[in-house]
């Protein structure tokens, strides 16, 4: 079935959306299509598309770090009534797609690249197949932009334009120098093993909308409705990263900041960076954006890292960016 696009959209008002949402994800559910692919080592990874009518471009979602397909409705919802087409899935150990350890809080990867892999099979298989006549776009968060860049170095003729949202180049390492962290993990792992859960992982914050009451820059409806997946579904608990995800998550700097493979990207790329991010590093964005031949860096002021789970005045702001830039 497909979706009929109003052609504009208005960001969800804070008081209005967990009745909203709710609306939007039962409509979502008429024209969701789904299927799944057998990734390397056995991975299962679950997909989902939307078509529009007379779809202007296929959208390509790649999620964060602890993220999942459902997280991303209101995102789908905005970019289906823009004329696009969606597809997204969940990565390799997040949501409903294959893990490779048994603890459902952890999220493990054994080699960055493998989500890299992933996303190669999914575009191959699937998206080029099914939506060729279009061009294809990607929008992508944190862990997702990175994922992105290293495909792009590969395959940038196949994407006309990505968005890349607090990409992570380099993770936050609490004023920790990088190589005493890359010791410890080592330390770690022989300990524990590299699929042992980070011991510097915080726990959770018990009362965890505390925080959110007192920042007046977050959504406290957005943050919830997230939560409320986190603690009743066991597909989305998957808290804290793994000896291997944390050094892996450390790894790809080099080769993201590759100024000769990066030169060679004719993508348009639009860098979204949050100015209170905490959970990567600023500087290496910046890096980034210098290094890429089509490309636009801006900064949303008083954001925090999931910059679309931010108070209204800064969603708004940053979706009319990310619609300007793709001209739709």
């Amino acid at each position: 079935m497909l979706f009929k696009p109003e052609h504009k959209y208005e960001i969800i008002p804070e008081k209005e959306f967990t009745d909203k949402i709710e609306k939007i994800s039962k409509a979502l559910e008429n024209y969701e299509n789904s299927g799944s692919i057998n990734a390397k080592n056995n991975c299962v990874i679950r997909y989902k598309y939307y078509e529009a009518e007379n779809a202007a471009a296929t959208v390509v979602i790649l999620h964060g770090f602890t993220e999942f397909m459902k997280k991303y409705e209101e995102n789908i919802w905005y970019f289906l009534n823009m004329g696009c087409n969606v597809f997204i899935y969940d990565q390799r150990g997040h949501g409903i797609s294959g893990r490779e350890v048994n603890d459902i809080s952890l999220a493990h990867i054994n080699d960055f690249f493998d989500y890299v892999s992933d996303l190669e099979q999914i575009m191959n298989e699937v998206v080029l197949p099914r939506f060729k006549s279009l061009p294809i776009w990607l929008y992508t968060h944190s862990m997702g932009g990175a994922v992105a860049m290293l495909y792009l170095q590969k395959h940038g003729d196949t994407i006309q334009k990505a968005v890349l949202s607090s990409p992570l180049v380099f993770p936050q390492t609490s004023n920790i120098p990088a190589f005493l962290v890359r010791k410890s993990l080592k330390k770690y792992a022989k300990e524990d093993g590299w699929n042992a859960r980070f011991r510097q992982a915080k726990d959770k914050n018990p009362n965890p909308s505390s925080q959110v009451l007192s920042d007046p820059t977050l959504s406290l409806s957005r943050f919830r409705r997230t939560l409320f997946f986190h603690i009743y579904d066991k597909n989305y608990q998957n808290n804290y990263p793994t000896n291997s995800w944390v050094m892996e998550s450390m790894s790809v700097k080099n080769q993201i900041l590759n100024r000769k493979l990066d030169s060679k990207i004719k993508t348009n790329v639009l860098i979204i960076s949050a100015e209170n991010d905490k959970v990567v590093k600023l500087k290496p964005q910046h890096q980034l954006a210098k290094r890429l031949k089509n490309c636009r860096l801006v900064t949303i002021k008083n954001a925090n890292h999931t910059i679309f789970t931010c108070s209204n005045p800064i969603i708004e702001e940053y979706y009319k960016y990310i619609f300007d830039f793709l001209n739709i």
